[in-house]
């Protein structure tokens, strides 16, 4: 790949961080065409410096959209959104946000897909659906033995990145870099000040951003929060703290299961026990594809239906009742279905780019990586953290191993000063995939941030929970903060 040493790397990104705060000023501010994408949204394409060291250089071609406020002597400005991920697209979250909602009367809502995601272009390619389709199915046990073919995993992953993703774009996919790129879509909107609401991932944008530019915050929502200190660090401890939030929720489904069984028809008096048993029997004899999905249902899969059950209770019963399918109809369908989505395949058996994205992305803001004798300590901690999800979570983590970590990336502890406008964190009791102690965590590291919490299961809150929507709004809006120490009950 040619790419440049350990030395020259490390000069860059610091040489980086030293412009980070000022570099907008430098660059040419996109213009955005807008034109009509359909169902009352407006879609753009922005240009932005590939390097914001070399802001005449190479371009990124980023994909935008808005839904405009529809009473424009009301409206505030925009806000902007990011649903996470890494690698979901906030154009389709700009698309699934709610039409002339009281945050729509106020605010255009703005997203873009960050660099190397979705429809921004280029964009990051690691793997053909076929290969995914073998990725996330047939995974061998979590055991010792199988280390090396984990191992494996990463390596192909790795190399089909260097295949597929065009060199120059690979190490230029970090938070802080999108974070600039923010920075010059609110130029291009005319907004002087930045109005964020970002979610799971997204709050690790909104950090970095305001720890880049605090002078340009007006409002920022970071719900369902990262850890920054544990992102930057190592992929391997986030990996960690997502596996047992996750393994926890998978706990809190089962107690679910116990005290509504009509919600969980696979279970019969102990759903812990019941659920193992229908993995085993998946071990033992995948279900075969059938239509359109050749594909087998085999215990893999239904690993990860349960895993992308554990982000929305209300995904709970479809689980359940996917379970039964399987075990007493042989029919798989609908676990394949739930483990799709999280997976990024649609229904025409191609993926979008969110699992690659995820892994690269990931792997570009940590500081270091580890090696063959790390992974087996991870391995080791996710059979005792996470023994239902596993070998399932290993396959994953394992793909950013060979990877190299990114140019410019922010690694530096969080700086937000107390007279900038205060930062609004949320945080679940229950967040499978950003657990609570995490959203404490990044509200502890910035400092001048305001913690609000939500009593309940689930993957973030705004949108989910009146209560949590009526103070960010609130918020937003108005700038009113929440009372320190508020907290909305389970159900409100």
């Amino acid at each position: 790949m040619g790419y440049r040493s350990r030395l020259s790397v490390g000069l860059t990104a610091a040489l980086g961080l030293a412009f980070a705060g000022t570099a907008s000023a430098a660059v040419t501010v996109p213009k955005l065409d807008w034109k009509d994408c359909g169902d009352g949204v407006q879609c753009a394409t922005a240009r932005v410096p590939l390097d914001y060291g070399k802001p005449k250089g190479r371009e990124l071609r980023l994909a935008v959209a808005r839904r405009p406020a529809p009473d424009p002597s009301r409206r505030i400005g925009s806000v902007f959104l990011n649903p996470g991920g890494p690698g979901v697209s906030a154009v389709q979250a700009v698309r699934s946000f709610e039409a002339g909602g009281p945050t729509n009367q106020r605010f255009d809502i703005v997203g873009f897909d960050p660099r190397g995601v979705a429809g921004s272009r280029p964009a990051i390619q690691c793997l053909t659906d076929r290969q995914l389709d073998e990725q996330t199915a047939g995974i061998p046990p979590a055991t010792g033995a199988n280390l090396p073919a984990f191992l494996k995993i990463g390596e192909r992953f790795a190399a089909g990145c260097r295949k597929r993703t065009p060199r120059y774009l690979l190490r230029h996919v970090t938070t802080a870099d999108t974070a600039r790129d923010m920075d010059l879509m609110r130029r291009a909107v005319g907004d002087s000040k930045l109005t964020y609401v970002g979610k799971s991932y997204g709050t690790e944008i909104g950090a970095e951003y305001a720890s880049l530019f605090p002078g340009r915050v007006r409002a920022m929502v970071l719900d369902g929060g990262i850890d920054h200190r544990v992102w930057v660090r190592d992929p391997l401890d986030w990996a960690r703290v997502y596996a047992a939030g996750s393994e926890a929720a998978l706990g809190r489904f089962f107690a679910f299961c116990s005290a509504t069984p009509d919600a969980c028809p696979f279970a019969e008096g102990d759903p812990e026990a019941s659920f193992e048993g229908v993995l085993a029997q998946l071990d033992k004899s995948p279900l075969p594809g059938g239509g359109t999905d050749p594909r087998p249902l085999d215990a893999t899969l239904a690993r990860a239906a349960a895993l992308a059950a554990m982000y929305r209770p209300d995904a709970w019963p479809l689980l359940g009742a996917g379970l039964k399918n399987a075990r007493d109809d042989a029919n798989g369908a609908l676990l394949r279905a739930i483990a799709d989505g999280l997976a990024g395949r649609g229904p025409d058996g191609r993926y979008d780019n969110s699992l690659e994205a995820n892994t690269v992305i990931t792997a570009n803001d940590a500081g270091r990586r580890s090696g063959r004798p790390g992974y087996a300590r991870h391995l080791k901690r996710l059979m005792s953290v996470a023994p239902h999800f596993a070998n399932l979570l290993m396959a994953l983590d394992s793909s950013g191993r060979k990877l190299e970590p990114g140019f410019d990336a922010y690694r530096k502890p969080l700086r937000y000063p107390a007279g900038s406008p205060t930062i609004l964190v949320v945080g679940a009791t229950g967040d499978n995939a950003t657990p609570y102690a995490s959203t404490q965590a990044l509200a502890r590291q910035l400092g001048n941030a305001r913690l609000l919490t939500r009593e309940g299961d689930g993957h973030t809150s705004f949108g989910s929970s009146e209560c949590i929507d009526n103070a960010v709004r609130a918020y937003l809006i108005e700038g009113t903060l929440p009372a320190a120490g508020a907290t909305c009950a389970r159900g409100t």
